[in-house]
């Protein structure tokens, strides 16, 4: 059995192991106090606030007793607008790369990213958060709209991680059929994927690395600032400038004021901790590996 074989089998079995135990699977114990008294204080803070929300929102909706007759069409037209944007930004971003890449590159590559999207969906209504359905921007990337912050820092890094690993497996079954068929195509859907999903853990907010590093230890975002800045160098772009607005004034606090936005917020179990940095570590190296495969795999067909 060759080397790359090998490796196909063990980031099989971390993304099976992944997709099963942590995206199906129940939500780990984060209470840090032996009573549990503060996460049952987050929970109850947060709930409060969603139905608070959702009092608002029928309040604003009674408040126009004139409408009553065509409210019937506002919820239809609400509806038909919650798909709208997902759908449209979707096949605007299609229509873009395929100006530039040709039309089977362009749908590969946005399906790798809805399923990256889908990933942190599915993983936000798994712990409850009122999300909305993913939105494209040629050239940016994509996002979905969580309505509600989540409320402690495991949830955070759950729904950050689901994104790469969902993703990644995609990447993985463009690579396999690389492998099987020879096709280019897929061969460069791949390692697109795999530098996408790797770009992604980079430990700095907001990107998906940071938000799991809010469960391993936020000060290890000063380590995702180096490597941000080393991007930037390889591949300028103003997309990691913007990363570096919204993540230096995070660093600043923890680094320089030395304290958290919120302690209770960050507090998480050990056990917790070393699970996510587990799982990251795996990732990371399993990337890491099969982009290097991939792009070599690139270079000796071009060849």
């Amino acid at each position: 059995m060759s080397p790359i074989e090998v490796l196909v089998i063990l980031f099989g079995l971390l993304l099976g192991y992944w997709l099963l135990a942590r995206l199906g699977g129940e939500r780990p114990n984060t209470d840090s106090d032996p009573t549990g008294a503060q996460a049952a204080r987050n929970r109850l803070a947060y709930e409060a606030a969603l139905r608070e929300a959702t009092a608002r929102n029928a309040a604003s909706r009674s408040a126009s007793g004139g409408i009553s007759k065509a409210l019937p069409l506002l919820i239809g037209l609400g509806a038909f607008g919650k798909f709208l944007l997902p759908v449209g930004s979707m096949l605007l971003a299609i229509g873009t790369y395929a100006l530039i890449y040709g039309w089977p590159y362009a749908v590969g590559f946005v399906l790798l990213l809805l399923v990256h999207e889908l990933g942190h969906y599915t993983a936000a209504r798994r712990r409850g958060l009122p999300v909305g359905l993913p939105t494209f921007i040629p050239f940016m990337g994509a996002w979905i709209d969580l309505k509600a912050q989540p409320m402690d820092a495991e949830t955070e890094a759950f729904v950050g991680l689901a994104g790469p690993m969902v993703g990644s497996a995609a990447a993985f079954v463009c690579y396999l059929i690389a492998l099987s068929t020879g096709e280019r195509m897929f061969l460069a859907l791949a390692y697109a994927g795999f530098m996408l999903n790797l770009f992604n853990l980079i430990p700095v907010s907001p990107l998906d690395g940071g938000r799991i590093m809010a469960a391993i230890s936020p000060r290890l975002w000063f380590v995702g600032l180096p490597m941000l800045v080393a991007v930037f160098f390889w591949q300028p772009s103003p997309i990691i400038v913007l990363i570096a607005v919204f993540a230096i004034p995070q660093i600043w606090s923890v680094f320089v004021r030395r304290k958290l936005p919120s302690p209770d917020y960050y507090r998480v179990p050990a056990r917790v901790r070393i699970g996510y940095a587990i799982d990251y570590t795996l990732l990371v190296g399993f990337l890491l590996v099969l982009s290097i495969q991939a792009h070599d795999a690139l270079r000796a067909v071009r060849a």
